[in-house]
């Protein structure tokens, strides 16, 4: 990676392709080699899931494949076993990335029209790809420096990617969300920390002077903010105004309905019940 992620604590973040390679090079700190192995493992990361690094994974996720990795094997005390884990790893982060294009190809086959005046494609974007490299690594990401649970994710996404619009144009709001988030309170599988912790990396942090330097989030710009307001609007207006002749016809009636029995002498509790009048029947 040319830059570590904003919400990173390492100095220095670095992808990786050899599995034998990058085992090798763990297990040759000598007598520093806890400390060395510490330090470089939380400077790999993967190449798609990119906010993973190897110490998150080796520390936290101790099961892909069915196999047990361990922070041992990363120090060198078995390296067919490091080797065997980073792989494992790597074929995951693949999977991810594969899982991911289908979904961009899916987003721009079937996207045609902005979908909420309140959010856009780029945030669904950038909240779907966090929560599927978390599917796939279910463990607690330590060098972040703001973290988040990490079904938290699968909320996001249900909240920002695009719903089902109800088929009636007076509507501006509502419908069915088109991801639902589902078995967030089964039990989960073997290996996997159910109080997994990910990095939040919804938006970007930026400082607020005007809080003491307090971290604000920001949303990414969305290029049909405007013209989507505008347009939800316009049918706003048509639904109030509507709704305004609605009310003017329900109060007309009901002022017609009371000058009537005024000019009769008759209340409105006096009213003929419906089912005894042939005439209103008809």
């Amino acid at each position: 990676m040319d830059t570590c992620h904003p919400d990173s604590l390492s100095k220095d973040c670095f992808t990786f392709t050899d599995a034998r390679t990058v085992c090798l090079g763990l297990s040759g700190g000598g007598e520093e080699g806890t400390q060395s192995a510490y330090v470089n493992l939380s400077d790999l990361y993967l190449s798609f899931c990119n906010s993973y690094s190897l110490l998150d994974l080796f520390y936290g996720f101790t099961s892909p494949d069915l196999m047990n990795c361990s922070l041992d094997m990363a120090m060198g005390v078995d390296q067919l076993g490091c080797r065997e884990c980073v792989q494992a790893y790597q074929r995951l982060d693949q999977q991810a990335e594969e899982n991911y294009r289908e979904f961009e190809l899916l987003v721009q086959k079937y996207e045609t029209d902005a979908y909420s005046v309140r959010t856009c494609m780029d945030e669904c974007k950038m909240v779907y790809k966090p929560w599927l490299c978390s599917q796939y690594f279910q463990t607690t990401q330590m060098h972040c420096s703001k973290r988040i649970p990490c079904g938290q994710y699968c909320l996001e996404v249900q909240q920002r990617c695009p719903f089902v619009l109800p088929d009636n144009d007076d509507l501006i709001h509502g419908g069915s969300p088109s991801f639902i988030c589902t078995g967030l309170l089964e039990d989960y599988p073997s290996g996997a920390d159910p109080d997994a912790e990910c990095c939040d990396v919804r938006w970007d942090l930026k400082v607020d002077n005007s809080s003491r330097g307090t971290l604000k989030r920001t949303h990414p710009p969305c290029q049909h903010r405007t013209s989507l307001s505008s347009s939800a609007a316009c049918r706003l207006c048509n639904s109030r105004l509507k709704l305004c002749l609605l009310v003017l016809m329900l109060l007309h009636t009901v002022a017609s309905l009371t000058a009537s029995h005024n000019a009769t002498g008759l209340g409105l509790p006096n009213i003929t019940p419906l089912e005894d009048s042939p005439a209103n029947e008809e």
